[in-house]
């Protein structure tokens, strides 16, 4: 079942972003967690852009060209698809 949990996210010493997300539990042996969905608002702070050019990138981009930008701002080298939700997914 998933869960909400608040992760935060180092991204340099001297910066911090809590972002909220839907994980859920993946062996928590280890603290490991899969995100599962990410609004506009953490997704941009998640990859160091402003909510105004995530959305540009997003609308002048195809989903394939958003997909590999977005993999290559993102501190996991996760690529994100946009749902019809409103929220963004990670691509493995």
């Amino acid at each position: 079942m998933p869960r909400t949990f608040s992760i935060v996210f180092c991204f340099n010493s001297s910066a911090r972003a809590k972002i909220e997300a839907t994980v859920l539990p993946h062996h928590f042996h280890g603290q490991s967690v899969e995100i599962q969905s990410l609004s506009a608002e953490n997704l941009a702070r998640r990859l160091g852009v402003n909510e105004l050019s995530l959305s540009t990138e997003r609308e002048n981009k195809s989903p394939s060209e958003f997909e590999s930008w977005s993999r290559h701002r993102d501190p996991g080298s996760r690529g994100w698809r946009f749902g019809e939700d409103g929220l963004y997914y990670p691509v493995k």
